[in-house]
């Protein structure tokens, strides 16, 4: 989370249902799709569970101005692009020459249980989506948060989000621990301060879809557009505090956050890892880590697993289908004690890098 500001650029109005990038990772699952065929499959795809689509919008908390039985249905290539590049920016897909197909995190989406109706977000995809929005996207999706909270006008919204967001990279830049330079910084305000007209162009492209996104992942519990108000869940406010963090701070922290904010979404209270006696945690872990190379290996007849898919994978469903709250930290910290004693058939390579974090491949056959 060390991208200032931390903001996609792809998302327009067109993009409004997170469970097409759930659908894409899917469509993606194992194989990649040719650049000039892939937005006809998503349209095959969107027209096929239109009524899906129709039954999910109808259920929303949504108040519209204008009556909408259906909401961010993809119908052109346009607009299927348009998800395919904020899927990019997410991280879940990747182009590699002119074919796509999913990144590590998009396997691990692609493999979270899901509902019966695609467009209904589990509380697993919540988990990761959200989890990839505040790492992609936050600084935009914290001030709507605050706006809408303010129950600003649109024209003032606008102003005021650009008002926000210089006073935020001010703030960031001022507190980085690698100062940039001074025109790293201008450059940075000057983008957003020099666009034209931004009650016309921008509002509803900033707006529209960051909104609908707090929906699909039920941060918004009552959106009324005709009095434009903005209702929030119970504890939604955990979700965008402490902005400065460091990436390793952020994969720590973040299950607990979640957990604050969804608590009422889970059948009983949970359980923290350190908690658990040393078998237990070798139990689960074991559990886990057959589950992860079982789903990911890169080969049949290699039974290994990128460490950032394992860990994501595992505190994600730890958490929301075995009521355990665990970080990353505490999970490597164990993981390595195990595989070092020799009491789980596993070896970690951890590696130094901010972009991987290594691999575990099984050494031997239970």
């Amino acid at each position: 989370m060390n991208q200032w500001p931390q903001r996609l650029t792809s998302p327009t109005v067109k993009v409004r249902r997170l469970g097409y990038i759930v659908a894409l990772t899917k469509i993606l699952k194992r194989k990649s799709i040719p650049n000039l065929i892939l937005p006809d499959v998503i349209c095959r795809w969107s027209h096929e569970n239109v009524h899906s689509l129709s039954s999910y919008c109808s259920g929303l908390p949504v108040v519209r101005k204008l009556e909408q039985p259906i909401v961010g249905e993809i119908t052109t290539n346009d607009s299927a692009n348009r998800y395919v590049n904020t899927a990019r920016e997410m991280g879940f897909v990747t182009r590699i020459v002119q074919e796509w197909q999913n990144t590590k995190m998009g396997n691990v989406l692609e493999a979270l249980p899901g509902t019966s109706n695609p467009f209904v977000l589990s509380l697993e995809q919540t988990f990761l989506l959200l989890k990839q929005l505040l790492v992609k996207d936050y600084d935009y999706l914290k001030t709507i948060s605050e706006i809408t909270r303010e129950r600003m006008k649109i024209s003032g919204e606008v102003i005021c989000f650009m008002h926000k967001t210089k006073s935020l990279l001010s703030a960031k830049y001022k507190n980085a621990m690698n100062m940039p330079s001074k025109k790293a910084l201008k450059d940075a305000i000057r983008e957003i301060s020099g666009w034209r007209k931004p009650e016309e162009y921008y509002a509803e492209n900033i707006k529209a879809p960051r909104l609908e996104w707090l929906v699909d992942l039920k941060l918004i519990s009552k959106w009324h557009q005709r009095i434009n108000y903005v209702g929030y869940r119970e504890g939604a406010e955990t979700i965008f505090q402490n902005e400065v963090l460091n990436p390793t701070q952020f994969e720590n922290d973040y299950p607990r956050r979640f957990y604050s904010c969804y608590k009422g979404l889970f059948k009983k209270p949970v359980e923290e890892w350190n908690a658990l006696s040393i078998d237990e945690k070798r139990d689960k872990l074991s559990v886990l880590l057959e589950k992860s190379v079982k789903t990911f290996k890169p080969l049949e007849a290699l039974d290994k697993v990128s460490a950032d898919q394992f860990f994501t994978f595992a505190t994600c469903l730890l958490l929301t289908e075995d009521s355990t709250l665990s970080s990353l930290e505490e999970i490597e910290r164990d993981l390595i004690n195990f595989t070092r004693k020799g009491e789980l058939p596993y070896r970690y390579v951890r590696m130094i890098s901010d972009v991987d974090r290594g691999y575990i491949v099984r050494t031997r056959s239970r």
